[in-house]
C-alpha cells in the first residue's frame, strides 16, 4: 500500500504540520522536505498589487489529479511518504496556498521529487486561481509557470 495522497482543502482548515502528521511513521525515514506556497502580492500578469486570490476547484477531479500526481511521483522516486494539498478559498497575501511535503530514505531523491511535485500540480491540476487585485478588479490567470 502506498502512502501517497493530494487532495483540495478548504482554506484554514489545516496548517503544515496538519499535513506533515498525515505521514505515517517510519523507521527507514531520513528526511522530510516541504514547501509552502504562500499567496503574494506583486503579480506576474498585471501591474496591480494583489490583495488576495480566489481558488477554484473542479469538485472530485481536483482531488484526483493530485492523487494522482502524487502516486506517480511517490513510486518513480520510491518515496516512503508524500502529501500534495491544495487551499480552495479565499487567500489573502501572505498566507499559505499549498503544502506539498514528502518523506524519503534520503535527502536527495526528496528535494528532486519535491521540484518535480511543484511544477506537476501547477501544470497538470484542475486549479483555477483569480487575482483580486487593491483596485477592486480582478484577472484569472492559469497556474502553469
Amino acid at each position: 500500500m502506498t502512502d501517497y495522497q493530494g487532495w483540495i482543502a478548504e482554506v484554514n482548515s489545516l496548517s503544515l504540520q496538519d499535513v506533515i502528521d498525515t505521514l505515517k511513521p517510519d523507521p527507514r525515514r531520513g528526511a522530510i522536505t516541504t514547501f509552502t506556497g504562500i499567496t503574494r502580492a506583486d503579480s506576474d500578469h498585471e501591474e496591480h498589487t494583489v490583495k488576495h486570490i480566489e481558488i477554484e476547484a473542479w469538485e472530485g477531479k481536483s482531488s484526483e489529479a493530485m492523487n494522482q500526481i502524487a502516486d506517480e511521483i511517490g513510486k518513480e522516486f520510491n518515496l516512503l511518504g508524500l502529501r500534495i494539498v491544495h487551499l480552495e478559498g479565499i487567500i489573502p497575501v501572505g498566507e499559505p496556498i499549498v503544502f506539498i511535503v514528502i518523506s524519503s530514505a534520503h535527502r536527495k531523491e526528496a528535494f528532486t521529487a519535491l521540484e518535480r511535485a511543484i511544477y506537476r500540480y501547477k501544470h497538470d491540476s484542475p486549479v483555477w486561481k483569480k487575482e483580486v487585485y487593491d483596485d477592486g478588479s480582478g484577472r484569472w490567470i492559469t497556474t502553469a509557470k
